[in-house]
């Protein structure tokens, strides 16, 4: 779970906050804009959301 906040909710919530709310600019600017940085802090919320459902042995998800 650590590392999903550290490597996939972390980077989504720092970039949204300097592009769209303090209104940085960089000169390298990644094509996808909102939608991409919305899907990956979506796949990153389900992936902690799953690992915190087998922690604690809660079946949401069918395991193998």
């Amino acid at each position: 779970i650590c590392a999903v906040v550290l490597f996939g909710l972390l980077p989504v919530f720092m970039v949204w906050k300097g592009r769209y709310l303090m209104g940085h600019r960089s000169d390298l600017p990644v094509k996808g804009g909102k939608g991409l940085i919305i899907l990956v802090g979506l796949f990153a919320a389900f992936i902690f959301f799953y690992q915190l459902t087998v922690m604690l042995k809660i079946p949401l998800f069918p395991h193998p």
